[in-house]
């Protein structure tokens, strides 16, 4: 029998599918003020290798300007998500 070294959080974050709960570390530079801490759960993950992670929040994020609707759902690179 072999065991791994590897936690199983850092694995679990290699392998993100619909239904994780995460919690946002970084977001691009545009947005990093709102969504940036926030909480939410993996809805889906592009089927390729470092491809988009959409994140479904816990409570919509508030519009930065008035012409926005509340904001649900937002696209993340991997590692700009951490299991929460």
């Amino acid at each position: 029998m072999t065991t791994s070294t590897v936690s199983a959080t850092e694995d679990r974050m290699d392998e993100l599918t619909a239904g994780d709960r995460v919690v946002i570390v970084d977001a691009p530079l545009w947005c990093q003020r709102y969504f940036t801490g926030r909480a939410g759960r993996v809805v889906r993950v592009s089927p390729f290798p470092g491809g988009d992670v959409w994140v479904r929040f816990e409570r919509p994020v508030i519009p930065w300007c008035d012409r926005m609707e509340p904001v649900e759902e937002f696209p993340f690179a991997p590692e700009q998500l951490a299991a929460a």
